[in-house]
């Protein structure tokens, strides 16, 4: 899921797992032990079927309707196997998906946020908690702020910090509509604490210097 994993069986015991021959997911499908776990990980495919001790993904679907010649053609397609520690390691599976979903582009000259060094490192928005994603930064819908949206992909709590690369005037909380901003929360050298739910989506809404 795009905030989050389920869990899923992998037999076939009742009549809807028997109808159950595929099912979505989103940039990765793991299968783990309490200490050894496997991910299948890919950036353009999303069906996928598990059984037992076998997992495959679905590369073209072929339909007919409404386009007769849906999916022909040549496709070129990247997915990849991450080995990991099992159940209490899905944080590093999401990690190496996004990574994997979102290599590092560079484009035009390299310049920091702060300085016009180039060999100086900094970004606009940084967490230190392992379990959570930065999954967007962007301009306000209705106003020049900055938007950032945060969540918890590990389904643990997290306390995390976010340091930006921009000097902040307000930080406050808002709805996924960028609606009803909350009080301004404290912050401490150009940062913020967070304090997450497993699974919490938090939305800040940034107005900077």
């Amino acid at each position: 899921m795009q905030f989050g994993h389920v869990k899923r069986a992998t037999h076939r015991n009742t009549s809807w797992d028997k109808a159950r021959f595929e099912a979505s997911m989103h940039r990765w499908v793991d299968m783990s032990e309490a200490d050894f776990g496997v991910a299948l990980i890919n950036d353009c495919k999303y069906g996928y079927d598990a059984l037992e001790q076998l997992v495959r993904i679905s590369l073209v679907r072929g339909s007919t309707h409404p386009d007769p010649d849906a999916d022909q053609g040549e496709h070129r397609l990247r997915y990849g196997l991450y080995i990991h520690d099992g159940l209490a390691d899905l944080a590093q599976v999401q990690r190496a998906a996004e990574r994997f979903n979102n290599p590092v582009a560079v484009i035009g000259p390299v310049r920091s946020v702060k300085s016009a060094s180039p060999t100086q490192s900094q970004s606009y928005v940084s967490v230190d908690a392992p379990n959570v994603t930065v999954e967007t930064v962007k301009k306000a819908e209705s106003s020049d702020a900055l938007i950032v949206r945060v969540f918890e992909h590990a389904n643990i709590r997290a306390d995390a910090t976010l340091r930006f690369g921009l000097p902040l005037k307000s930080v406050r909380m808002v709805n996924l509509m960028e609606e009803n901003p909350g009080k301004s929360l404290p912050i401490n050298d150009n940062a913020i604490a967070l304090d997450l739910r497993p699974f919490e989506i938090v939305t800040l809404i940034i107005e900077v210097e």
